[in-house]
């Protein structure tokens, strides 16, 4: 199963994927973000409450 978001196309492209693949994809890759979204949001939260404005 592939996530990234240049390799399922491509993936798609060359070869015939199961229908349910994609949405899969899509979906991890949203969650993943918003994953990465919120923890570099508490790192720099951090970061600014140690060392000030």
């Amino acid at each position: 199963m592939t996530t990234a978001p240049l390799a399922m196309p491509a993936r798609a492209a060359l070869a015939e994927v199961p229908w349910w693949e994609v949405p899969l994809s899509v979906a991890l890759t949203v969650a993943a973000t918003y994953a990465l979204v919120r923890l570099a949001g508490r790192i720099y939260a951090g970061a600014v409450l140690r060392l000030g404005s």
